[in-house]
């Protein structure tokens, strides 16, 4: 129990400290949830900027039953 409680935990920060370092004010987030199978969940964070312009893509893959985490990023930097 105590496992399972540490390994939600650690989720939830994770999940958590993605959005808050990938999403500023000035830009738009769409953030996806998808149930892949029975043990495996899915995060999709998209983050535009005012002219729909994909700045950053980050998915996240939880396997409820394992435990195991992955994760994958894209991050797309312009200059004006």
């Amino acid at each position: 129990m105590r496992r399972e409680l540490f390994f939600l935990v650690l989720i939830i920060l994770i999940i958590l400290g993605i959005v808050i370092f990938f999403v500023d004010i000035s830009k738009r987030e769409q953030i996806y949830f998808e149930l892949n199978t029975k043990s495996n969940i899915s995060f999709l964070f998209l983050v535009e900027d005012d002219n729909e312009n994909l700045l950053s893509m980050q998915e996240v893959f939880i396997n409820i039953k394992t435990g195991n985490v992955g994760f994958f990023g894209y991050s797309y930097l312009y200059r004006l």
